[in-house]
């Protein structure tokens, strides 16, 4: 067996998604203000504002690696959690080779997913091959709850040869879209639009999806997104008290903690 001493090599880090600079942001493991956070049960059964006429939904984007699963060529038996059984397992065809892929799936995950497709038109955009991800999101989503799935092929190469999330290529109004992605670099071309998210491997006790969903909730009303997003950022993270501070403004904050 194969043993690490942090985390199994990400398929991001390998020849299915390009070597970006999100390195950086992989060393990170905590946010700003991390012990200013709702209580679970709260969020997990948070009354949300469902929109049910389709065509004014907003459009919620997610990245795929390291945002909501983490994907290794290897079983996971890492150095502090030995022999962990993947959530998904599936073998793909690349470059004439097979590859095994072991996923495990971030925390809350469906949870966040059949929540906040109630309120947003749900898509992925990876940086990620169409060969790994399309079967990954397959598997992923049994209740038909995303929208759209965009891969490598739809990001824009940068001038120093980064792929980026570029959401004009879209063809939908800014002010009405989210990406939610652990690298913002992903998303340089629309900065106000780009929400950051800790990187995530196996972190079992993680809660980053569900601590969102108070302000993603707010976002859906809101008539421009571009508003309020950068708000809420300091220094490429999510600043927690800033989102108590607009909750607050607009008394949305009633009985949120755990006390």
């Amino acid at each position: 067996d194969i043993k690490f001493d942090y985390y199994p090599p990400s398929l991001k880090d390998k020849i299915l998604s390009p070597e970006d600079d999100d390195l950086y942001y992989k060393s990170r493991i905590s946010s700003i203000n991390n012990n200013n956070i709702y209580d679970d049960n709260y969020l997990l059964n948070y009354d949300i504002n469902i929109n049910k006429n389709p065509e004014t939904k907003k459009i919620l984007i997610l990245d795929l690696d390291e945002t909501l699963v983490h994907s290794s060529f290897y079983p996971f038996n890492c150095e502090d959690e030995n022999n962990m059984n993947p959530d998904i397992f599936f073998t793909i065809l690349f470059n004439k080779k097979y590859y095994d892929v072991y996923v495990l799936l971030r925390p809350y995950f469906n949870e966040f997913l059949n929540k906040m497709s109630k309120i947003f038109d749900i898509y992925i955009f990876t940086a990620s091959i169409k060969e790994y991800a399309e079967p990954l999101l397959i598997k992923l989503d049994k209740n038909n709850l995303i929208k759209k799935k965009l891969f490598r092929e739809d990001c824009t190469l940068s001038e120093d040869n980064k792929y980026i999330k570029d959401l004009n290529s879209l063809n939908q109004n800014l002010k009405n879209i989210i990406l939610i992605d652990n690298n913002p670099n992903s998303y340089r071309y629309n900065k106000c639009n780009g929400i950051p998210i800790k990187t995530w491997h196996f972190e079992k006790n993680d809660r980053e999806l569900i601590k969102i969903i108070p302000f993603l909730n707010f976002l859906s009303t809101v008539e421009d997104v571009r508003e309020y997003i950068p708000k809420i950022i300091n220094n490429e993270e999510i600043d927690y008290n800033k989102i108590d501070e607009i909750l607050n403004k607009f008394n949305l904050n009633e009985n949120k903690r755990n006390t």
